[in-house]
């Protein structure tokens, strides 16, 4: 049996981001439900007819992953204290993630500004995915 739209998944992964060359993650097994618009688009697609125990490399552009990277996702903040709260900024260099901040990265710091990216890291980024499938559960239609 192939995989299809409507399919329930489970597969072993490894992602990397080839815009950079760095390795993202290796996942663990990961149940999945195509056909929802849950998943990556890239993804989805490239899942489609695969078999079990077939390994696959499915490569996404940053259009069918997490997209390009938006300008406007990018905001000024009066002071890096102002973006970190009560936390130490000496623990927040330039590249850093703010923990609890939608993904907020801190891309400059410029006298008492900072400026945050609040796009998803891997935003504008080409990807990776090696993909096990381990199983294949057709869901009933209604």
């Amino acid at each position: 049996m192939a995989v299809k739209n409507d399919s329930s998944l489970v597969i072993d992964y490894t992602l990397t981001n080839t815009t950079d060359n760095k390795f993202v993650s290796s996942g663990e097994t990961w149940g999945i439900q195509l056909g929802r618009g849950t998943m990556l688009p890239g993804f989805e697609s490239g899942m489609v007819g695969m078999v079990v125990d077939e390994t696959k490399t499915i490569t996404l552009t940053a259009a069918n992953a997490w997209g390009a990277i938006e300008t406007d996702r990018f905001v000024t903040c009066p002071s890096l204290q102002a973006a970190i709260g009560d936390r130490d900024v000496n623990d927040y260099p330039v590249g850093s993630e703010i923990p609890n901040s939608n993904n907020a990265t801190i891309v400059s710091i410029t006298g008492d500004t900072c400026t945050l990216d609040f796009n998803h890291p891997l935003a504008g980024k080409d990807l990776s995915m090696e993909v096990t499938l381990k199983s294949i559960n057709v869901l009933p239609t209604e």
